[in-house]
């Protein structure tokens, strides 16, 4: 299977079910893990919102979500959430850097997605 870079996926997913019952803005811009990853101790970026796609790629024993797309990966702050691993997603959240050395860059998760590609025409 042919993967493609996460703005192009976003431009032929739909949204399959709903984790929560707030949706993320039909406008959403998908934004790549690689600027959340070079916007770290950036705060002007604190709190932010994103909408990722791609999928998480494992939790440690922990409470630690790892999420992954084409660019990168970054750390999930899911609260109650549960997400499933290895799916593909669209995660509406925040950005939330650490302050002061204390804590890590990741992305609060607001809501979630199941994202399905359109069938390929032929």
């Amino acid at each position: 299977m042919k993967q493609l870079p996460a703005f192009a996926l976003m431009a032929v997913i739909s949204v399959g079910f709903l984790q929560s019952a707030k949706a993320a803005p039909a406008s959403a811009q998908v934004t790549p893990v690689s600027w959340i990853i070079d916007t770290q101790h950036n705060m002007d970026v604190d709190d932010k919102s994103v909408t990722l796609v791609g999928q998480v790629v494992k939790r440690d024993a922990g409470s630690d979500w790892w999420f992954s797309d084409t660019t990168g990966s970054v750390r999930l702050d899911t609260g109650d959430k549960e997400l499933p691993v290895g799916r593909m997603l669209i995660v509406h959240g925040r950005i939330d850097q650490a302050r002061f050395g204390i804590g890590h860059l990741e992305v609060e998760v607001k809501h979630w997605a199941y994202a399905k590609p359109f069938p390929q025409l032929k």
